[in-house]
């Protein structure tokens, strides 16, 4: 699986983001991110968060979730900020990234909630990969 990644990961870094070669990439590091591949996880949160042409926030919150939780963030949702659209976690919270919490402002606290059950779903699926 690392080979396919490296050669993937190539082409988002090369290719044009509006080509089908980078569209057909960004889509087969998903499926590997899917099966349980973390660096492919890694690289789609990128870039769905920042990408102008593959900009899909909930992607970008759902991948983050999941590796920045194998990095030894907390995922526990505990927003101590009385704003519910600015989150304020305490320290060690992956939402308190500002790529993440940029995000969570444009979700919302129920969709954040049921993208983290799903993140939950996929850590638990592959943490014997891990």
């Amino acid at each position: 699986m690392t080979d396919r990644f490296d050669e993937l990961a190539e082409v988002l870094d090369s290719a044009d983001q509006s080509s089908e070669e980078f569209r057909r990439a960004l889509q087969e590091l998903e499926h590997l991110a899917n099966r349980g591949s973390i660096e492919a996880a890694d690289v789609i949160a990128e870039v769905f968060a920042f990408s102008e042409k593959h900009r899909d926030p909930a992607k970008a919150y759902k991948w983050y979730h999941v590796t920045l939780a194998v990095e030894g963030y907390l995922t526990e949702y505990s927003n101590q900020n009385e704003s519910p659209t600015q989150y304020c976690g305490p320290v060690g919270d992956f939402r308190n990234e500002p790529q993440v919490n940029e995000l969570v402002g444009q979700l919302g606290e129920s969709r954040a909630r049921e993208l983290d059950g799903e993140a939950s779903v996929w850590l638990r699926k592959h943490r014997t990969v891990l």
